[in-house]
C-alpha cells in the first residue's frame, strides 16, 4: 500500500499499534527472555533462531 503523506503514515502506524494486545506483548517478552538466556549460555556469541 502506498503512503500518501506523513499524516497518512502516522495514522497507519497508530492503527497497527492499537491492535497490539497484552497477550502479544507477553509472548514477545517470553521469546526475548529465551533468546537472552541462549545468548548468555553462549557467552554472548551468535545464536540460531
Amino acid at each position: 500500500m502506498f503512503v500518501c503523506s506523513r499524516t497518512d503514515m502516522h495514522q497507519r502506524i497508530f492503527n497497527v499499534c492499537a491492535k497490539i494486545t497484552p497477550i502479544m506483548l507477553k509472548k514477545i517478552e517470553k521469546e526475548l527472555e529465551l533468546r537472552l538466556q541462549k545468548i548468555i549460555l553462549n557467552n554472548g556469541g551468535h545464536i540460531e533462531g
